[in-house]
């Protein structure tokens, strides 16, 4: 074979071999937390309750109550636990209390894309497609990402 042919060819495999990225691919339902940055160690417990999304907290489906936990020591951000993952199809209240005070957050509309992940120009098996977090509203303010963090202002 012709040295220009071959090299072509292993261009190609290069090129077709790069467009699989071969990343890790987080579901909606795998998001088993919920960060609460710049809140340090404040927090001495979280009650979460989850609602029929459009329910107006009306309609409660679960609910729990625990610690808040920091993922690394000496870290500003606490991390709250769900028991079940997130889901489109709920919206989120949690009342956050530390010193004698309380403050709630509500998460709701969540905006979710079904989206391709790790897929191989031109084969996409139905495997690859994943829900993904894209947005999502606290206390009615609108926020962007793939994971939900409540910030303190």
């Amino acid at each position: 074979m012709h040295p220009l042919h071959t090299s072509a060819i292993f261009s190609m495999l290069l090129v077709l071999n790069g467009c699989c990225t071969k990343r890790e691919c987080e579901e909606l339902n795998q998001i088993q937390n919920v960060v609460f940055a710049g809140f340090a160690s404040d927090i001495d417990s979280v009650a979460v309750e989850v609602f029929v999304a459009g329910s107006n907290f009306s309609v409660r489906v679960d609910s729990a109550f625990g610690p808040a936990g920091t993922a690394y020591p000496g870290d500003s951000d606490q991390l709250v636990y769900l028991t079940n993952g997130l889901s489109r199809f709920h919206d989120y209240r949690f009342t956050l209390r530390w010193s004698g005070m309380e403050e709630v957050f509500a998460v709701t509309d969540l905006v979710v894309v079904r989206e391709t992940c790790n897929s191989c120009f031109p084969y996409n098996p139905a495997g690859n497609f994943f829900d993904q977090l894209r947005g999502y509203a606290v206390n009615g303010r609108p926020e962007f990402g793939p994971r939900i963090i409540i910030r303190r202002y």
